[in-house]
């Protein structure tokens, strides 16, 4: 009797109770049927390239996953492409580095019409040769970040100011000069410091045979002052935080990112003989997956505010132009100034590829990495 009393005067309890477990079997199967619709979008680029505050909004909006695989080198990117066809919707391509790509069938063009923010790109990068291996009406990526190679110092411990690739040189600071472990970016500052003697160069990455061993012969004179040879651009920065290191040849967000720690005395300076630069874009591999969320992904990241966000978080330089008048608003410092054209076409040198004859007049790549290699080990 008062069992029936009970489930009389409660039902609604049980009606409360059902209603609960049909919400969440419905919540279950609408989150399955999300994941379902859920794009993973593949992408291979250098970290922090996937700036993840900034892809905020984009993964909100397209209901995007992002499976980001970093790289260490350009050639990685080639090797993976080649590897793995059909893998990646979105890969980063460095100036010297997208002929290859393209020679190997491994890009797709890109019509510009389909980037939004295509015209805020400073005019010097559209334009950039790098871009136009796929002919009229079409580019080969859509240009991401720049930068240089500049010399960064410990300003406590450098004096004067320096102003040449000289002073890697100097005796004062044998054993405490810094190289990133790169074939290319050192070869190329010794390089840039010995134009006016065994100039001129046909372009900084064709010497001749003869020239690249006038080259190397100054790299081992220079040996004895090396410290170390950081792989990567935060091992420089600790190492240079740490005094192990007082100068040497390092990207250019690595002072600011030093001085974003607290190291105030560390800097950066373009020596007078000028720098390598560089321009990374957002290129879309044959055979992307998720072609269209791809470009909308690429347009996403060089937005204004998310290049102001990418500048911020890595220090390196943003190619859209309202994102420098809003980091100059917000105080925000950069390695350079983008609007500083003469600057930029002067002290700034974007390398065309290396050679690639073999026996040729130029020494290929396969020749600065030998040299490089050999160098080491001397």
């Amino acid at each position: 009797m008062l069992k029936k009393e009970f489930l009389k005067r409660s039902w609604w309890v049980f009606i409360v109770i059902a209603l609960i477990a049909i919400s969440y079997i419905t919540r279950d199967f609408t989150l399955k049927a999300e994941a379902a619709q859920q794009k993973v979008l593949n992408l291979l680029l250098w970290e922090g390239y996937d700036d993840r505050e900034a892809l905020k909004p984009f993964i909100k909006k397209y209901n995007v996953k992002i499976n980001a695989t970093y790289i260490s080198s350009d050639s990685e990117v080639f090797a993976k492409l080649m590897a793995a066809p059909g893998i990646y919707d979105i890969i980063t391509g460095g100036c010297m580095a997208i002929q290859t790509l393209v020679d190997a069938d491994l890009l797709e063009p890109i019509d510009p019409k389909a980037i939004s923010n295509w015209e805020k790109i400073y005019p010097g990068f559209r334009d950039g040769y790098w871009l136009k291996y796929f002919g009229e009406g079409k580019v080969t990526g859509v240009p991401f970040d720049w930068g240089g190679v500049p010399i960064t110092y410990n300003a406590d411990k450098v004096k004067p100011k320096p102003d040449s690739w000289a002073v890697l040189f100097d005796s004062r600071y044998k054993g405490k000069v810094g190289l990133t472990d790169d074939f290319q970016a050192p070869i190329f500052a010794i390089a840039k410091y010995l134009e006016s003697k065994i100039g001129p160069y046909k372009d900084i990455l064709s010497l001749t045979h003869e020239q690249l061993a006038e080259v190397m012969k100054v790299m081992r004179k220079l040996k004895p002052q090396v410290r170390a040879l950081p792989i990567t651009q935060g091992d420089f920065i600790s190492m240079i935080e740490s005094e192990d290191i007082w100068v040497g040849e390092a990207g250019g967000d690595v002072a600011l990112r030093a001085q974003q720690d607290g190291y105030l005395n560390i800097h950066q300076v373009v020596p007078k003989e000028g720098t390598m630069g560089w321009c990374d874009s957002l290129c879309i591999p044959k055979g992307s997956p998720h072609r269209e969320t791809a470009l909308a992904y690429i347009d996403h990241m060089i937005s204004a505010e998310s290049q102001v966000l990418f500048v911020a978080h890595t220090g390196y330089m943003n190619v859209n132009t309202d994102a420098t008048k809003l980091l100059k608003s917000r105080g925000i410092k950069t390695s350079y100034d983008p609007e500083d054209v003469e600057f930029v076409s002067r002290v700034l040198t974007f390398p065309k590829p290396f050679p690639t004859e073999e026996g040729g007049p130029y020494a290929t790549r396969a020749d600065w990495i030998k040299a490089w290699e050999e160098w080491k080990t001397w």
